[in-house]
């Protein structure tokens, strides 16, 4: 089997166990895709699911980060390192990475929902209800 394919199987593996709730091992065969391949950012954002599962949000973010700047154009990832700031506390920089999301992709249903709670857990209650109505239409 030629590489491509091996990325994708491991990728692909470790996404499926991720959705699962089986992050810890879904883990195992995400790092294995980004070792066959650093390039694609499926790897990173599945990975960075797989960490934050398990409340590693700190090395979510430091793998999430540097996969972003490799892939700027991917909107999940700037979604995920959102989630990962903001489980950190980070609300500054999560919400920067959601509108980076957004921005990305306009019609992205998940990064808009994180800005509208994030506003929402920052006590701008104004702001989300908006967020969140533009969610409605």
């Amino acid at each position: 089997m030629h590489t491509p394919t091996w990325y994708f199987i491991n990728n692909n593996l470790g996404f499926s166990l991720n959705t699962l709730g089986k992050f810890d091992e879904g883990e195992q065969f995400c790092r294995a895709a980004i070792a066959i391949d650093a390039q694609r950012p499926n790897g990173f954002k599945n990975l960075g699911i797989a960490l934050c599962g398990q409340g590693r949000f700190a090395e979510a973010v430091s793998l999430l980060a540097p996969g972003r700047a490799a892939a700027p154009r991917e909107p999940m990832l700037a979604c995920n390192l959102g989630r990962a700031l903001a489980s950190l506390g980070r609300m500054a920089e999560a919400s920067e990475a959601f509108n980076a999301a957004i921005k990305l992709r306009p019609d992205f249903v998940d990064a808009r929902f994180e800005a509208a709670q994030l506003l929402h857990r920052t006590g701008k209650f104004e702001d989300a209800e908006k967020g969140f109505r533009q969610l409605l239409r």
